[in-house]
């Protein structure tokens, strides 16, 4: 170091910290869930997606730290080497761009995929969700095209003896993580017409609502992320020593909240499981089958013109095991208000309806969380 007086790194170590708790957490949440489906003895595609995003984001942890570490992250920009190695660091940096996008679209496909899975009867809800997904998946793809290729040649970005041509790289993050953020909150939407769609209590309809927003935390780190890096770009005078920060790691806890709460949204079998006085409930209601949304009634009407009946699924339990749960006619019951039943056959009408459209989704009728 060309100062003599003692290096301030606590800033620089407090990154370092930050990116491992986050990997730490992360990590703990992933096997709560996989604990959570196995109390429920099933998994489903969501999961699968959230695994790959987890893996991806164990990656970005490794080169979030040796980031941190090659930039200097932390020091004051006169602590730093005039001859650290900044090839490398830039080569560190295009991985870990190239790591960010996957992994919060994957989570977000992930909740999208679980989304429909519960929006089972809602057909627009189901298709606003699909159309989500279609956009969620093309922006991961071109994101991911535009980052690989951001310099032409690519090793222009990193090696500053060979000339190329470099896209306007403050203009296109700025413009990502605007639609990232513009997604993020289009998603965030969905789980309040999901509970009013559910026929629930009020009581239950909030519940829901919050258990399935918890993504929202993710949404403000990404505003608040997106917000730094607006004002370093557009008013730098404002940041003389901008190293000497730990807004870095900003992008690290978005991804590593993301996995978080997609996690933490399906824990309520091994909670209902474990400690059930946390929902409000006795330790004799662990006699029951434990599942994401257990003793939460579907309730769809069919017009009553067309028939006499009214229609309640009681309950669409995926878990348990085979003794706990009957086969699926016998999960579902078809309730009498005083009227005839001579056209329960509708009720069968309505269920195959059920099944169409959960085994689009690969989850079969039992696709309820």
């Amino acid at each position: 170091m060309e100062s003599t007086a003692p290096v301030d790194d606590h800033l620089h170590k407090a990154a370092l910290g930050i990116v491992a708790a986050v990997a730490v957490l992360e990590t703990i949440f992933l096997c709560l869930r996989l604990w959570s489906r196995r109390v429920i003895k099933r998994f489903w595609l969501d999961d699968y997606i959230v695994i790959v995003a987890w893996s991806l984001n164990m990656a970005m942890t490794v080169t979030s730290w040796l980031e941190i570490k090659a930039f200097y992250i932390g020091y004051h920009k006169y602590d730093i080497p005039t001859d650290f190695d900044l090839e490398k660091a830039l080569k560190i940096d295009y991985l870990n761009q190239i790591l960010y996008i996957p992994v919060l679209s994957l989570v977000k496909a992930s909740v999208i995929i679980l989304f429909l899975r519960i929006a089972i009867v809602q057909p627009r809800v189901r298709l606003t969700l699909k159309i989500l997904f279609a956009a969620n998946l093309a922006f991961m793809i071109a994101v991911l095209f535009v980052e690989v290729f951001q310099c032409v040649p690519v090793q222009a970005l990193y090696t500053m003896t060979i000339k190329g041509k470099c896209i306007d790289k403050a203009l296109f993050y700025i413009v990502s993580a605007s639609i990232a953020v513009f997604t993020d909150i289009l998603i965030l939407v969905i789980p309040s017409i999901i509970a009013r769609g559910l026929g629930l209590p009020m009581r239950q309809k909030i519940a829901v609502t919050i258990l399935l927003s918890l993504g929202g935390f993710v949404t403000i780190v990404a505003i608040i992320r997106l917000v730094y890096f607006i004002h370093v770009i557009y008013f730098p005078s404002h940041f003389a020593d901008p190293n000497y920060s730990i807004a870095y790691v900003l992008s690290r806890i978005e991804t590593g909240l993301a996995v978080i709460t997609a996690c933490a949204s399906t824990l309520k079998p091994l909670i209902k499981k474990y400690i059930p006085r946390l929902l409000g409930q006795s330790s004799t209601s662990n006699n029951q089958p434990s599942g994401e949304m257990t003793g939460w009634a579907v309730r769809s009407e069919l017009p009553q013109r067309r028939r006499p009946v009214a229609f309640q699924i009681r309950r669409i339990l995926p878990w348990g095991s085979k003794e706990e749960i009957p086969d699926d006619d016998s999960q579902r019951e078809v309730i009498r208000e005083n009227k005839p039943v001579e056209n329960a056959d509708r009720a069968d009408e309505y269920h195959e309806a059920i099944r169409e459209n959960g085994g689009r989704n690969g989850v079969g009728a039992n696709g309820f969380v």
